[in-house]
């Protein structure tokens, strides 16, 4: 039986649950758009630009006090069980809209409402870094560990590099304890706060790189990339300046949390999904957006990463 929610909880749901269904032209839960002028949607080719834009905040890592010393330095990469992983370093930072959802509006476009639960939150604190995969789990990763193909009854294509989806919250959990073996440090799904942590890489903008969205073409299969509103293979965008690639776009990410006003733990009906999918338009395609999704709804544009602790 379904534990009853708060209402916005079952609005925001809703919306996500029609925008993930949506064609690749169409999201129900967004105000139609015209061909001339869409707000959120940056023109199909941009200039080259950095990781990172003039004066961005840099990132408390390592040096806070009381951290280790010898941690990696942010960005470095290592294999694990044949999976390329990237250092999060330590540090501290306060999730959500520091500014409220009006700097969204403002700048991109969209209502108030849609971003009601992405209001700043208590500040969170990392005493130590850790490793989080450099991509979203692909579908060679996933057949290679579980020896399965969830994806196979949706999706007639052969390519093995885009993003595992049709994987339920529970399967992507399961995937994570499989790859460990006893005695070693513990692989899991992020939670929120870590996931936001690793995307947004030091900077309290509206995006990794900045606060214009044209620049979205750069970084994230989205809408405005990725007409057909399906996922590509994963790190043919830049990364952010951690070295990850594909937090935003391409596929929504199952992390760890209960959503909304659900209880925490195994049992828990809704779970959050962060970072936008490919048919998602850039109002949608941010760090602080969260949404949440029943926990055993496999689909088309929810695939997952892990973190791996040190």
């Amino acid at each position: 039986m379904m534990r009853a929610l708060p209402a916005i909880t079952l609005i925001v749901a809703a919306l996500c649950a029609a925008a993930l269904a949506a064609p690749s032209g169409q999201t129900p839960a967004m105000p139609p758009m015209t061909p001339s002028v869409t707000p959120g949607m940056p023109p199909s080719a941009q200039s080259a630009t950095p990781n990172m834009p003039p004066g961005a905040p840099a990132a408390r890592s390592d040096k806070a006090e009381g951290v280790d010393k010898n941690a990696p330095e942010a960005g470095t990469a290592k294999a694990f069980y044949d999976i390329d992983f990237v250092w999060v370093p330590a540090g501290t930072f306060v999730p959500g809209l520091s500014d409220g959802a009006k700097k969204v509006v403002t700048t991109i476009g969209g209502r108030e409402e849609w971003f009601s639960d992405e209001a700043a939150r208590r500040e969170e604190r990392f005493s130590r870094g850790f490793w989080m995969s450099k991509t979203e789990i692909t579908r060679r990763q996933w057949s290679r560990v579980m020896d399965s193909k969830p994806w196979a009854d949706h999706n007639a294509d052969d390519q093995l590099d885009v993003p595992a989806t049709w994987i339920a919250w529970k399967d992507a959990a399961a995937f994570a304890k499989t790859l460990v073996a006893e005695g070693e440090p513990p692989c899991r799904l992020p939670t929120e706060n870590e996931w936001e942590y690793a995307c947004r890489a030091g900077t309290t903008m509206l995006f990794p790189f900045g606060d214009d969205a044209a620049l979205l073409d750069e970084y994230a299969w989205y809408r405005g990339t990725a007409p057909d509103g399906k996922p590509r293979p994963v790190a043919g965008k830049k990364p952010n300046a951690w070295g990850l690639y594909d937090m935003l776009g391409n596929a929504w990410e199952w992390c760890s949390d209960a959503y909304g006003g659900e209880p925490t733990g195994e049992g828990a009906d809704f779970r959050v999904i962060r970072g936008g999918s490919a048919n998602q338009p850039a109002t949608f395609t941010r760090p602080t957006v969260r949404l949440g999704r029943p926990a055993k709804a496999g689909d088309a544009r929810i695939g997952f990463r892990i973190v791996r602790e040190p």
